[in-house]
């Protein structure tokens, strides 16, 4: 379902972090502003720094840990490579609501190494940083694609064109 007004506090979805939805019923939603898309999830209560992923942090890569309540997290363990529900924008408190970026031209994913190129599809890496590595040219996808990569790695981040689909 596309939401085409939605409260979030602040008024923009790369930064929501929120307690509570007003409404509700807006949980999975799917909101497309500026050319993004992105879709309403919570993030788990157990995205903690108590575990080896650590807090939810910009640019990491979201998993959906249970599809039906729209639950992420960024913790491989709790779901799988290929569980990608998208990419976190902001630090997200654990228990909090947030809007997972899902499609977008351009934008900053947490790289799993300093050598990627221009074209290089990209999964989500196995282990626990919520980052994501390049599939070598040639190769099949064997994992849900999180994008395509736009260009080399600036520090920890790959500039990444994100497309990763909305769930019902």
């Amino acid at each position: 379902m596309i939401i085409h007004s939605v409260h979030i506090e602040g008024g923009q979805p790369d930064s929501m972090n929120q307690s509570y939805l007003q409404r509700p019923g807006e949980l999975g939603g799917v909101i497309i502003r500026d050319s993004k898309q992105y879709q309403i999830a919570k993030l788990d209560t157990g995205a903690t720094s108590s575990t080896g992923t650590g807090v939810v942090a910009a640019n990491q890569v979201a998993f959906w840990k249970d599809r039906a309540t729209k639950l992420v997290t960024n913790d491989l363990r709790f779901s799988g490579r290929d569980q990608v529900a998208g990419i976190f924008r902001a630090a997200i408190t654990a228990g909090y609501y947030c809007a997972v970026l899902q499609k977008v031209n351009a934008i900053n994913v947490k790289a799993a190494s300093a050598t990627y190129t221009a074209g290089q599809k990209l999964v989500a890496n196995s282990g626990t940083s919520a980052d994501a590595v390049a599939v070598a040219a040639g190769t099949a996808d064997t994992y849900r694609r999180v994008g395509v990569v736009r260009t080399g790695v600036t520090g920890t981040t790959v500039v990444t064109d994100v497309d990763v689909p909305a769930i019902e």
